[in-house]
């Protein structure tokens, strides 16, 4: 679930899956080399060039571990044989790495060094991929609907396999366990450990190779590969050639219409017996609604014979990729009718054409046997079969192209919560007149909910620095390459790129400039507009940190001390006589601390000490509230500079061997991240845990607005988790970044991460709700988009509060009982019933005002807000007045009994009903009333549409009182009915346990559930064109009216509490703990491709894969 930190995915070993999971149990089930073969012992690897990590998988003979490598600056994935494996497998890993070396394909992992270790141990290094199995991701789907997204997954891994075969090898082992998908959506076909150049003998192996594993592996003659997926001729350990990988991949396609494999069994035995056996439960009969081509295609690719499957993977691939663009499976086999359905559909012009020609060889030929009449018949007939012909290839296109557009929809929100930026993407391919647009919107605005992000092309050497502006409007980038950029975050694109020498460093300064500080060189002042440079007698400059300002800087060189420099006059001073370790600068500028000789010294710009202590400190960092924070070991220190300097050592309390690496300050907490992945937050009175995460990198940051902000954190499975007071969640990578890091600034709306090629953006403001923070008992609800109305339950205070800047407006209410909010309308007014049910007053609060108007007050009372300013009330007599500005009360009618519900009737008409079911309906100018009588139940409600039609409900009955006299029965429900809303032709009925169904108004219409039921109400906002409620799950889920289209807000806070839609639709409120959160709602505009354009500059190519515009799809060499 989205931001949930406890989620991770395992990393798995691209050429080998984890321990027990099929043939990758380590290097046991990699093939032999030939016999009588040599290994050439490669250079043993300096000791520094990789630094080993943690362990991600263990077989019999060999090992893969994490590691770092030290040369290139990236994480790696490094695969050895462990120290008790023989010479066999010493051979067959070398000939593992020459196959894995000569396949160079996207969906092949790519094998980036290899040699022995200092003790002769072999071993190869390869990029790491994180993500899951397969088999994995086809348990998880629901539904064939859901697993036939799977589908583009499957054809990349086909592809990869085709490449293969092209290079003459096979893998002989596939399976979906030995496909992963990864976290950014890349497929990956893993575990080339039993592959082969087809024709080469297999070697025998000696004693140390034979390991047990569930891929079947013995000596010469016998069998290798996975029982359940392994063809008839591999269980019979005859020679494979590359239609035994088709077999696997069509068992693999099987499994994935079918949830199960071809072959299942209680053993490997039984398994291989069935495979012999050829017994396969028909797709037919265990998946019914799998499409009849694909059905075909797994047919042929399972043929007993090898001869009767598809020669290669290519072939296999060529049939799928038919199948997803609609066209013709060379496979299937298709009724004279459907193959003209699809030429028509395809050659629409030139079968027009053809008919015509038809048509007239027709009638020349008749010419001869009939007569005229005759001639005019046959004419008329072969008019009809082409107009009919055109018509059923007509709607054969249709019928395709809305196939393809429900499984482009399907992919795109089962994609929601695994990559946003690629959903997206996805739905660019919908045509504009497609009848799935309504769906493709709201998918759509659930994906802006979750971060989509766009991204510019950059350098691929190594990013050693990145900050944004303190406007945060821009970014400036400087590579190890001494490449300077700077990019426009609010355009997207790069307004200046300049080569400085290698090395050089540089930092933001006031001005919108940049201060370029060579390694060997002194400084320099650029103006990235113009490009000029302007020289400074400063530096060399060692290390520098600017204020977030930018008015000073503070910097080291190889002279003893720190100096700084002010910007604005260019001075520099000089303080301190040894080796500063630690450089920090007050935000403003204001006052820095260092460290120099054990000592933590604080001075502000005139030069006056502030503070000084002894400690032997790692770091230190100054806040923009006179505070500095102080790392020891495992113990955070902090300097409070006002009113009078105070040292305080925090009680963080970390357990034994963690310590603290980085820490950074939201507003006025202070946040420290340990080696263990914890983060923990210092406000001033106590220690509060925030998060802890696994594979977590250290570099920490703060961006977005408010007061405080929100802090970001990278973490190792592509993604950057946030949070903040009440919310947490993630942005998820679009791509993979190598070396990648995050570039936030507090107040900044734009997260950055930025890695080798690549600079991706997320708009943060775009995805963070806001959080108002409120006295617990507070209740809100929306006066309009701008306003909301907040009382406190206990205390009784009632204010207005303008939700954008937060500013409260007291109103004075004396309040008698427990007020209920009691109707709101579109000028601002709010009516509130003071006192208890049956009995008190109905009070009027005006937004803006600080008074409130009693409108009536007694037992059996009742009032409603009619539009032009117009109050609707009775006083428990049966008599009904309006109030209306300017003018004195009037009574308008009389009913039997007590009145207890009414509404109004378009702009100047109303409707009342009674206890003893009389309902009245008339306008407010008086004259002429209708009347009608219905049976009343225990408990009941009204609504009426602007053409003056009322609904009634009476118990569990929905009536309908049109313009006719008499009332209809519109449905019984089997629940009571507990409040009715209109929706233009329609009313939204919520049951008893908070089910919505919605009803057409006119008799006879079938019932449809918009929503399941919840243990809270929903809401429905004030044009019905909304409804939002709380899941059982806690999402929020999101209805549009008219199209019914559903999607849901990502999971960032736990709330049992209701929620309020704001007047417009676009806004929700919803209480969580001490805080309202307020959403705003994304809305997809009619041009879906251009709004999606704007959130992300992302494509999906023909393949299925996420391309960016700079990147041209490669293309292998037949």
């Amino acid at each position: 679930m989205a931001g949930d930190p406890s989620e991770t995915r395992a990393s798995i070993d691209p050429s080998s899956a984890p321990s027990g999971e099929g043939s990758g149990d380590g290097l046991d089930d990699t093939l032999p080399a030939r016999e009588g073969g040599s290994v050439r012992a490669a250079p043993a690897p300096p000791s520094e060039r990789y630094r080993l990590g943690v362990e991600l998988g263990r077989g019999g003979m060999g090992r893969v571990v994490e590691a770092f490598d030290t040369q290139l600056g990236r994480s790696v994935a490094l695969k050895e044989v462990l120290p008790r494996a023989g010479n066999a497998s010493a051979r067959r890993f070398a000939r593992e790495v020459q196959l894995t070396a000569r396949l160079e394909h996207p969906s092949i992992v790519p094998l980036y060094d290899s040699g022995t270790t200092p003790d002769g141990r072999p071993y190869y290094v390869m990029r790491r991929v994180s993500g899951r199995p397969f088999d994995e991701l086809i348990a998880r789907a629901r539904s064939l609907e859901e697993r036939l997204t799977l589908l583009p997954a499957l054809l990349s891994a086909i592809d990869a396999v085709a490449h293969a075969h092209r290079r003459g090898v096979i893998h002989r082992d596939l399976k979906p366990g030995n496909i992963l998908v990864g976290d950014l959506g890349e497929t990956v076909v893993i575990d080339w450990g039993l592959a082969k150049v087809i024709g080469e003998d297999d070697e025998p192996a000696g004693r140390d190779s034979i390991q047990p594993c569930d891929s079947l592996q013995t000596q010469i003659g016998a069998v290798f590969g996975t029982p359940g997926f392994m063809a008839p001729e591999q269980a019979r350990g005859e020679e494979l050639g590359t239609r035994g990988d088709v077999y696997a991949l069509g068992a693999t396609l099987y499994q994935l219409l079918a949830g199960k494999p071809p072959h299942a069994g209680d053993s490997a035995t039984d398994m291989l017996a069935k495979t012999l056996r050829h017994q396969i439960i028909p797709l037919e009969q265990i998946a019914p609604g799998a499409p009849a081509e694909l059905v075909t295609i797994v047919t042929k690719a399972l043929a007993l014979e090898a001869v009767d499957r598809y020669p290669d993977a290519a072939a296999l691939g060529e049939d799928v990729r038919r199948f997803l663009a609609g066209q013709l499976v060379a496979a299937h086999r298709y009724t004279p009718r459907q193959k003209l359905v699809r030429f028509a559909r395809r050659h629409r012009a030139v079968l027009g054409v053809i008919a015509l020609a038809t048509v007239a060889v027709a009638v020349m030929a008749w010419i001869g046997v009939h007569r005229i009449v005759t001639e005019r018949d046959a004419a008329t007939t072969a008019r009809t079969a082409a107009i009919r012909g055109r018509e059923d290839a007509e709607a054969a296109r249709l019928q395709l192209a809305e196939r393809h557009d429900a499984l482009l929809v399907t992919q795109a929100r089962a994609l929601l919560d695994i990559n946003p930026t690629e959903a997206a993407a996805t739905l660019k391919q919908l045509s504009p007149t497609s009848s799935r647009l309504a769906e493709a919107r709201a998918v759509a605005q659930a994906a802006a909910t979750r971060g989509v992000a766009w991204a510019v092309q950059s350098t691929h050497e190594l990013t050693f620095q990145a900050e944004q502006a303190p406007d945060g409007r821009q970014l400036m980038q400087v590579s190890r390459d001494g490449m300077v950029q700077v990019w426009d975050l609010e355009r997207r694109r790069n307004v200046f790129s300049r080569t400085f020498a290698r090395d050089t460093r540089a930092a933001w300064i006031s001005g919108g400039r940049l201060l370029i500080m060579p390694r060997a060189t002194t400084a320099a002042i650029l103006d990235p507009v113009t490009g000029t440079l302007e020289a400074l007698t400063v530096g060399p400059i060692d290390f520098a940190i600017a204020s977030a300002s930018g008015t000073h800087v503070l910097f080291t060189t190889s002279a003893p001390g720190v100096a700084l420099l002010d910007v604005a006059t260019r001075q520099v001073q000089t303080f301190g006589t040894g080796k500063a370790s630690s450089l920090t600068i007050a935000p403003d500028g204001s006052w820095f601390a260092f460290v120099d000789g054990g000592e933590v010294i604080a001075i502000d710009v005139t030069g006056r000490e502030l503070a000084r202590r002894r400690l032997d400190a790692l770091r230190v960092l100054a806040s923009a509230h006179r505070t500095l924070a102080v790392i020891v070991g495992a113990e955070l220190v902090e300097l409070a500079l006002a009113p009078t300097p105070t040292w305080t050592t925090i009680p963080v309390g970390l357990a034994k061997g963690d310590m603290i690496v980085n820490l950074v300050h939201r507003g006025r907490e202070v946040l420290v991240v340990t080696t263990k992945g914890t983060v923990l937050g210092w406000n001033g009175a106590r220690v509060i845990p925030r998060a802890t995460f696994e594979r977590m990198g250290y570099d920490i940051g703060v961006g977005g607005s408010g007061n405080t902000g929100v802090a970001i954190v990278r973490t190792g499975d592509g993604r950057l988790r946030f949070f903040a007071d009440h919310l947490r969640g993630a942005l998820t990578l679009p791509s993979s970044l190598l070396d990648s890091r995050i570039v936030t600034f507090p107040g900044s709306r734009h997260v950055v991460a930025i890695g080798r090629g690549l600079v991706v953006g997320f708009e943060l403001d775009a995805i963070m709700p806001r959080v108002l923070g409120v006295e617990p008992g507070t209740e809100m609800a929306f006066v309009d988009d701008d306003t909301a109305l907040s009382w406190h339950t206990v205390r009784g205070s009632w204010a207005w509060v303008d939700l954008a800047t937060g500013t409260r407006t007291p109103i004075t209410f004396d309040a008698i009982a427990l007020p209920q909010l009691w109707d709101i309308d579109p000028t601002g007014r709010v009516l509130v019933h003071d006192g208890i049910p049956r009995q008190g007053r109905f009070v009027l609060l005006t937004r803006g005002s600080s008074t409130v108007e009693e409108i009536t007050r007694g037992t059996d009372i009742w009032a409603r807000l009619l539009p032009g300013g117009h109050v609707l009330h009775s006083g428990g007599d049966g008599r009904v007045f309006v109030r209306s500005p300017g003018q004195p009360e009037r009574e308008l009618v009389k009913l039997d009994g007590a009145v207890d519900g009414g509404a109004p009737v378009g702009s100047d008409r109303f409707v009342a009903h009674s206890s003893t079911g009389e309902i009245v309906r008339g306008s407010l100018e008086g004259g002429q009333l209708e009347r009608a009588r219905v049976e009343v139940g225990s408990t009941g409600s009204l609504v009426a549409d602007r053409r003056g039609r009322v609904v009634i409900a009476e118990d569990n009955r929905l009536l309908l009182w049109d313009n006719a006299a008499s009332v209809i029965e519109l449905a019984t429900l089997d629940r009571p009915i507990a409040g009715l809303d209109v929706v233009g032709d329609a009313v939204a009925v919520s049951l008893s346990d908070r089910e919505v169904q919605l009803i057409e108004l006119r008799a006879g219409a079938t019932p449809h559930r918009l929503m399941p039921p919840s243990g809270l109400p929903p809401s429905l906002s004030r044009d019905g064109r909304l409804i939002a409620g709380v899941g059982n799950a806690s999402q929020i889920n999101v209805i549009e009216l008219p199209s019914r289209s559903r999607w849901s807000l990502p999971d960032l806070y736990a709330s049992n509490d209701p929620i309020t839609v704001s007047p417009s639709r676009r806004q929700i409120l919803h209480r969580t703990g001490g805080a309202f959160v307020l959403w705003r709602l994304p809305e997809a505009p009619e041009d879906l491709t251009a709004w999606l354009d704007e959130l992300t500059n992302a494509t999906v190519d023909r393949d299925g894969q996420l391309t960016w515009p700079w990147q041209t799809p490669v293309r292998v060499a037949e």
